[in-house]
Formats: C-alpha cells, sequence, structure tokens
C-alpha cells in the first residue's frame, strides 16, 4: 500500500455502492495496446470490472464502457470530446457527463490530467500526476493529499499477447478509504491512454 495514501476532506463518489470503506488494492489488466478490451480485479484475484470498447474505427469518440463484471451494470463510458483530443469526459449510463478530463501535459513528458468530478453538492477536482517520463508512478491528488496511486507493474510490447489472452499491461491501483472505485478505475484508465498517446 502506498505510504502516503490519505482520504480525501469528503467522499470522492458518484455511486456509493462502488465507494471504499477501507483501503483497496485493485490489478487493471489490458490485453490490448489500445485499451478497448481490459478487465480489473480484486485483491483476491476475482474480476469486478470490464473495460470494452467497439472495434478500432467505428467510434469517433473512442469510446469505452466500464461494466460490473458480476451484475453487469453499466456503470460508467469514457470518451473523447468532439472538441479536442486532449480532453476526455466521463458519463454515466444515461448518457450524463459526471466528470471533465483535461490533458494538461507538458513538453518534459510527465503526464498531466486535470479531472472536474460534476456534483450536486458540488464540484471537486482531482489532479493525476506521473513521477517519470515513462508514467510508471502515477499520484492521483485531492486538495494535496493523495487518496489514489497506480503503478505499472508489467508492460509486454507484443502484439501477439491478445490472441493469446494473456496481459500486455498491468497497473496496480491502490484507493483510499473514501473513494469510489469506479471511478477511479476509469480515471486511471484515461491516465493511461494520455500517457500513451504522448509516446506514440
Amino acid at each position: 500500500m502506498a505510504t502516503n495514501l490519505q482520504s480525501p476532506p469528503i467522499p470522492i463518489s458518484r455511486n456509493s455502492k462502488y465507494t471504499t470503506t477501507t483501503t483497496r488494492t485493485l490489478d487493471l489488466r489490458c490485453h490490448d495496446r489500445h485499451f478497448r478490451d481490459a478487465v480489473v480485479c480484486d485483491e483476491n484475484g476475482d474480476k469486478l470490472f470490464d473495460f470494452t470498447a467497439k472495434d478500432l474505427g467505428t467510434s469517433w469518440t473512442l469510446r469505452r464502457s466500464l461494466i460490473d463484471r458480476k451484475s453487469g451494470d453499466h456503470i460508467l463510458d469514457l470518451r473523447h470530446t468532439k472538441t479536442s483530443y486532449k480532453s476526455w469526459i466521463l458519463e454515466d449510463s444515461t448518457g450524463n457527463e459526471v466528470s471533465k478530463i483535461k490533458d494538461v501535459t507538458r513538453g518534459n513528458g510527465f503526464t498531466a490530467v486535470d479531472v472536474q468530478v460534476l456534483a450536486n453538492d458540488g464540484d471537486s477536482t482531482v489532479e493525476l500526476r506521473s513521477f517519470d517520463r515513462t508514467g510508471r508512478r502515477t499520484s492521483f491528488l485531492v486538495d494535496g493529499r493523495v487518496v489514489a496511486e497506480m503503478t505499472l507493474t508489467d508492460n509486454n510490447d507484443a502484439a501477439f499477447l491478445h490472441k493469446r489472452g494473456l496481459d500486455r499491461t498491468t497497473w496496480r491501483l491502490e484507493v483510499a478509504e473514501g473513494v469510489d472505485i469506479a471511478l477511479a478505475v476509469a480515471l486511471a484508465f484515461a491516465r493511461a491512454e494520455i500517457s500513451h498517446a504522448w509516446r506514440r
């Protein structure tokens, strides 16, 4: 567990069903290089979420969907805005915008992403900041507190892995109490996509 992980001043949540009551450690496992076929597992290796997309070239906004593996519920969609390739949004299952995601990475290559989480009781801001050019470790900060952290644990640059059902890229996502893990997972995949875009 990240030693500096802290709960946010107020819960960062869109759905109380997924808000943590303890710290959690999740595994994000992506089978392809475009983040269109991924699964999220809990501490015991049980699958919690699927993260899927239509075939490449069939969605102008590169829409990806987060699905509850157990219930089959459609939780969130991550997609580009239609106005900028550096802007993403999260939508709930009814198409309502719940978060605005902005790539603010500078020329130094250290991935930086600002997220506005929209809520009825007031918006929250989450800053995602990487520690190196490769994006191996990224902190999620709220009011200066690290509420989640993602770490690259495996990166296999081999196209044939997908056909064999093997992981191409994996991350560990550590999440503090009081954070919506579904939201954190969606933001982690957004951060991974943005970092990948800078390396293309």
